[in-house]
């Protein structure tokens, strides 16, 4: 207040800090089950929560003080340090959500992503592992298979020789050289992926239609 007691204007004064801005630059493990649990270490710098005198908080501090999410989904804090961040995803319960990662980092805010491409992690169902399907039941020869809307499947082996494939969800190729055998295929609103603009597919996939 001035002399006659009315309030003064003061004009905000905001400051960065590149040293305390969290980024995070990598991602070790960028494919897991929907059933969650998959272990994801994510690293970077600036990545330990501070105090509200900005010292860096240890202990159950330390892991409450950061927020890990990926594709909208939380991913529960095991590990945190100024370099490192490990968590275990949590299940995909819902639809298929666009690629996101998101950590929160209290005193520092919003972590920056200095590679989106090499920090993006996809729920998704190995084609191999049995409790991938119903009943724990791979599909044989002559079956026909549906990647159901809200699925994702990814071809990691050789599939049988199928009488239909009909994929309303997602169908990926694994970055190995694959054979994919079928009577019909029928893509019915769904996606079947070899290989991303970003990412080209640079192995053999083999894609054969039995008369």
């Amino acid at each position: 207040a001035d002399a006659a007691g009315a309030g003064v204007p003061l004009d905000p004064v905001l400051s960065h800090s590149l040293a305390r801005t969290p980024t995070v630059s990598t991602m070790d493990t960028r494919q897991g089950t929907a059933r969650g649990g998959t272990p994801v270490t994510l690293g970077g710098e600036a990545l330990s929560a501070l105090d509200s005198a900005s010292v860096e908080v240890t202990g159950a501090a330390a892991l409450e003080g950061v927020q890990v999410l990926i594709n909208a989904y939380p991913c529960a804090v095991a590990e945190s340090n100024a370099t490192s961040v490990t968590c275990a995803t949590g299940a995909r319960n819902g639809a298929i959500a666009p690629a996101s990662t998101s950590v929160f980092v209290r005193g520092r805010g919003y972590a920056l992503r200095a590679d989106v491409v090499s920090t993006t992690f996809d729920y998704i169902d190995k084609w191999s592992e049995e409790a991938s399907w119903r009943n724990f039941e791979k599909p044989g020869h002559g079956d026909s298979v549906v990647v159901p809307e809200g699925q994702a499947i990814l071809l990691d082996e050789d599939s049988p020789e199928l009488f239909l494939l009909l994929v309303s969800g997602l169908l990926e190729f694994d970055r190995r050289d694959l054979s994919l055998e079928a009577t019909y295929i029928w893509v019915a609103g769904g996606t079947l992926r070899v290989g991303t603009e970003a990412e080209p597919f640079m192995e053999r996939a083999t894609i054969t239609l039995h008369g």
